[in-house]
């Protein structure tokens, strides 16, 4: 019975979390002003508020079947899962396979340094799984994160190289001396002078 739900809690915090990311990342609507930026906010919004209604109908339906951890493990999944796809378009539209939505080649965003923001959220999740995790898992979110750190490289966004120097710092287990060499290093190629122009 624990072992359901927290399967239940997982699967749901997925299901929430993706509606709440997918939203915030992929809306665009003609129908406003700024049709790349307020519908991600409008879209957001209402599917927190959503998600929020949901989790408290369930809480208040049966008070022990959901686990609070096992609906941040699904939410890590879906956030994951969301910038790893926003990667995959990125890519797509760098290959001429799918089109641009505005000026830039950015995924569903109007300039690189959204598109590298929108990848670099998802560095920190899944770090728990990286440790610990079954190795089908470790591997499976490795390969995630690398796709999102290969699309902001590509990406040229000064913005995503310094957050990509920042999660390094903080998450990988290397020497204080190799996390600082590594940093530098980022930070270097992102004041490049090929790169200065870009976000």
């Amino acid at each position: 019975m624990e072992c359901d739900r927290s399967l239940a809690s997982t699967a749901l915090g997925f299901a929430l979390g993706g509606l709440a990311f997918a939203a915030a990342t992929f809306t665009v609507s003609d129908a406003t002003p700024d049709r790349m930026i307020e519908p991600k906010w409008y879209a957001a919004g209402a599917a927190a508020i959503a998600g929020l209604f949901v989790l408290a109908a369930v809480r208040l339906a049966c008070p022990k079947a959901l686990r609070f951890g096992s609906l941040w493990r699904g939410s890590e999944a879906a956030c994951i899962a969301v910038c790893t796809t926003q990667a995959a378009m990125f890519f797509m539209q760098k290959a001429g396979l799918a089109e641009s939505y505005g000026r830039f080649t950015a995924g569903s965003f109007d300039n690189v340094a959204g598109l590298a923001s929108c990848l670099a959220i998802g560095l920190p999740m899944g770090a728990e799984w990286m440790r610990s995790g079954k190795p089908l898992r470790r591997i499976t979110v490795a390969a995630c994160k690398a796709v999102c750190i290969a699309a902001i490289a590509a990406s040229g966004s000064r913005t995503g190289l310094l957050c990509v120097a920042a999660w390094a710092l903080a998450e990988m287990p290397w020497r204080p001396k190799a996390k600082a060499a590594a940093a530098a290093g980022v930070a270097a190629l992102g004041d490049s002078p090929g790169r200065r122009n870009k976000d």
